[in-house]
């Protein structure tokens, strides 16, 4: 039950800072005249301030560091034995994210092709998933011996013979 009211209190704290940064982030757009005009492949009708997008990432950032952080410090995170497990995924999450944000900024100032951010988009798929893949590889999977190997003990499909 716990965990229960740190997800709503993350949820909550990250509207709230949302909706403080917002505001600011729509002024500067305004001030520097970064708008979006529309026209035959948008669906809005009238010019719309770029940078909206800007305030989420660190605000998800934010409530996933100090709401993990919170799990941790009050004994309802992972058992031990899975805390490395999971920073080693929120840095993998942290990674590709911070890719995708790069790029959405650049596209927001600048416009970006649409290659492009579908290619960074597969780089951050790739790194996220397939580095974090290749973390869970067993032990022989990735040409080290872990202890239960030696041992004799689990033997995994890509098993390399001794």
């Amino acid at each position: 039950m716990a965990n229960l009211y740190i997800i709503i209190s993350a949820f909550v704290s990250a509207v709230i800072l949302g909706r403080i940064i917002i505001p600011n982030i729509l002024i500067i757009s305004l001030r520097k005249r970064l708008f979006d005009v529309p026209d035959e492949r948008k669906v809005h009708k009238r010019p719309i301030p770029r940078l909206g997008g800007v305030t989420f990432f660190p605000v998800i950032l934010f409530s996933l560091c100090v709401f993990t952080a919170v799990r941790l410090m009050t004994g309802h995170g992972p058992a031990e034995t899975l805390t490395t497990d999971l920073v080693c995924e929120f840095l993998f999450l942290t990674g590709g994210l911070t890719l995708l944000y790069i790029v959405g900024i650049a596209d927001d100032l600048i416009g970006v092709r649409y290659r492009k951010k579908f290619l960074v988009s597969a780089v951050g798929f790739v790194y996220q998933q397939f580095l974090w893949s290749l973390w869970h590889l067993p032990d022989s999977c990735r040409g080290r011996y872990s202890a239960d190997h030696a041992a004799g003990g689990v033997h995994h499909q890509c098993h390399q013979p001794d």
